[in-house]
């Protein structure tokens, strides 16, 4: 696929507000059942779901059949195992204290795409990074407790999604966007089936088996949207704007629960927009300088 790195930044702003409003409904879900069993059922739902993205984009049915099978197997299995994680980490802490310790990935996409892509990561990039983590941070409002092993759960879903995304770019122009969507859904149910011996299958109630539809619906609408943004653009242009599920976090807690943020969190998200409002400009002019050069 054409580098496109506006387009890739749009897809990854939109990915960020359908999955903070899934991560929600996720969260109260997790209260009635296990991370497991959540997985699992959401995972099936999805399945028609990515594949009906895959027939309205003009591919065929036999398309889903990856070009590189065992890269696609990687990249999945980092996805199952990301969801699978970020889920259970919701079952043991805050919705927010979670997502501030998931959201390390970007830095680790940063790394990444510089070790194993050999993209260049200027210390502009480097540096815009480092600021929005700390944006980051004074939205989170960390306390002061100690840390414990559950530390470990939310860190594994920041590295495993890390390990996606780098996947997801390496998969660029082999398969069709909505090919690797539909075997990352695969995968989560996958992850989730391997738990039900383990820790029981529940049943949803009806008004539960009605939120799942939802999330199942938006979480393969905001992973189609993380494929494309990836593939559109490097990893470490579009990393920065992740943080922006923490921004839109406190809107929907602003106005679906009337969650008044605090000025702390208003500069926090003040720093996280002007690092990705300065990547973007860095990334478009070297576009223009590259075109006029050319």
């Amino acid at each position: 696929m054409q580098q496109n790195i506006p387009r890739g930044i749009l897809c990854i702003v939109l990915s960020t507000l359908v999955l903070t409003a899934q991560d929600g409904m996720t969260k109260w879900l997790v209260e009635s059942h296990h991370a497991g069993v959540l997985m699992f059922w959401r995972g099936l739902l999805a399945l028609p779901v990515a594949a009906l993205f895959h027939v309205l984009v003009g591919q065929k049915l036999s398309r889903l059949r990856s070009q590189r099978p065992v890269f696609t197997a990687y990249r999945s299995t980092m996805a199952g195992a990301c969801s699978m994680l970020v889920v259970l980490s919701f079952s043991y802490m805050p919705l927010a204290d979670a997502l501030a310790v998931i959201f390390v990935s970007p830095l680790i996409i940063t790394a990444l795409s510089a070790a194993f892509l050999k993209e260049p990561v200027g210390w502009h990039r480097w540096g815009a990074v480092v600021v929005g983590f700390g944006g980051v941070l004074l939205i989170t409002e960390p306390g002061q407790a100690p840390l414990t092993w559950i530390i470990a759960i939310p860190l594994g879903a920041a590295l495993a999604g890390a390990l996606r995304d780098i996947g997801s770019r390496q998969l660029a122009g082999v398969d069709p966007p909505t090919t690797t969507l539909f075997w990352a859904m695969a995968a989560s149910s996958a992850a989730g089936a391997v738990t039900l011996p383990f820790w029981g299958l529940t049943w949803p109630s009806p008004a539960e088996w009605a939120l799942l539809c939802v999330t199942a619906v938006m979480i393969a609408i905001a992973m189609w949207l993380i494929v494309l943004a990836f593939q559109m653009a490097s990893g470490a242009a579009i990393a920065p704007y992740r943080y922006l599920s923490l921004v839109w976090a406190g809107l929907i807690g602003y106005f679906v629960w009337g969650d008044i943020p605090s000025e702390t969190k208003l500069v926090g998200a003040g720093i996280v927009a002007a690092s990705g409002l300065y990547i973007w400009w860095r990334e478009t002019r070297a576009i223009r300088a590259r075109g006029e050069s050319a």
